[in-house]
């Protein structure tokens, strides 16, 4: 970095520091030793080489997002920075591959203008496949979510985001979505319709008490079954929470407390073991049409994803033929008047003007005497 400056010596191009001598008495030891390196491109200060995971100072000067606001484009934005903060830190700390990121950035972007910018995925496969990033913007945004409890949860399990998804859907990670999904707004319909059609689980749920202490997803008091134990110690009953309905454990199954609820995020695959023991429990404890065999497991290629893709595909084209619709080329007669509005607006402003300037001077002329 060079001095511009054009006055002061070399500690001009010094990080962090002027051309202006030190102060009288002071010492040059007072100057942080950060802040006594200079910097080239991609160099690392010696705090830096020996701490790996330390961020490089110019990866962490990046602005600050402006506030908004609102809760979510906040923490969308705080999100955005952050990820941009690591993208920095590490072409910074590997120079090798700065043009090979470019080049794939450059073909991201290429690729993006030729579907149409941004309203598509690249590809729509099964629900596991879906964009981790996506889906929580989804959850936080359409279930109030706080995008921080999500980022949490899944630095702890990267599998959260997937687990909440189906037990929202009642579906299996192997579900696949129809081609139409690959727009955006048909897919957040069809997640949607679904959620509602299996209770909107996610709409009790309490910010607060998502997680548990080691930063999971607290499936135990939010999964799909409580149970209830006997003064004994022996499972009593199974609560399927979101129907409210309960499957008695017959006497001569023993499940004890040393048991373990695997699974409490899916409705048909929730188990409970006890090596070499388990029980599926919907397969086991319910009967049919009762507790999770109200709704059907959403796997595969399912009719009912069909369906809800194709009412979502037909509300999205309607919806933007109505928005192309409203911005159609003005009649002549709402020109007249858009000008006229226009023309009345301007000079109620210069009026204003006009008047605010007699007023000042007007004050200017007067005499006072205190």
């Amino acid at each position: 970095i060079r001095s511009t400056s054009g006055r002061g010596d070399p500690a001009a191009a010094v990080l962090g520091t002027t051309g202006a001598p030190p102060r009288p008495g002071a010492s040059r030891s007072t100057i942080p030793s950060s802040m006594a390196v200079k910097r080239s491109l991609f160099h690392l200060t010696p705090d830096e080489s020996a701490s790996p995971t330390k961020m490089v100072c110019w990866a962490t000067r990046l602005p600050q997002p402006a506030k908004t606001g609102d809760e979510f484009v906040d923490d969308d934005m705080r999100i955005k920075r952050d990820a941009f903060v690591k993208v920095v830190n590490s072409l910074w700390r590997n120079p090798d591959v700065v043009l090979q990121t470019a080049s794939w950035v450059d073909g991201r972007v290429s690729a993006m203008q030729n579907r149409g910018g941004d309203r598509f995925f690249d590809s729509i496969g099964q629900l596991r496949a879906l964009s981790e990033a996506w889906v929580c913007s989804w959850l936080s945004h359409q279930f109030k979510i706080p995008t921080k409890c999500l980022e949490v949860a899944c630095s702890s399990d990267p599998d959260s985001w997937r687990q909440i998804l189906q037990y929202s859907l009642v579906a299996s990670p192997t579900l696949r979505f129809p081609a139409s999904c690959r727009e955006k707004d048909v897919l957040q319909g069809v997640l949607l319709a679904r959620s509602q059609t299996c209770g909107d689980r996610l709409s009790s749920w309490q910010p607060d008490r998502i997680l548990t202490p080691g930063n999971l997803v607290d499936w135990t008091r939010l999964g799909v079954y409580a149970v209830g134990f006997t003064a004994a110690g022996q499972a009593g009953e199974i609560l399927h929470r979101p129907s409210g309905d309960k499957a008695i454990v017959p006497e001569h199954v023993v499940i004890s407390k040393k048991f373990v609820l695997a699974g409490n995020w899916g409705d048909y695959t929730a188990s409970l073991s006890l090596k070499p023991t388990s029980y599926n429990i919907a397969q086991d404890f319910f009967k049919p049409g009762a507790g999770p065999h109200r709704v059907k497991l959403a796997a595969g290629v399912s009719q009912d994803i069909e369906t809800l893709a194709k009412e979502s595909e037909q509300r999205v084209r309607a919806a933007r033929a109505e928005h192309d619709s409203s911005y159609t080329t003005p009649t002549k007669e709402f020109r007249g008047k858009e000008k006229a509005e226009s023309r009345r607006k301007s000079m109620d402003k210069a009026r204003r003007a006009l008047t605010e300037k007699q007023n000042e001077l007007e004050s200017k002329r007067v005499v006072v005497f205190e």
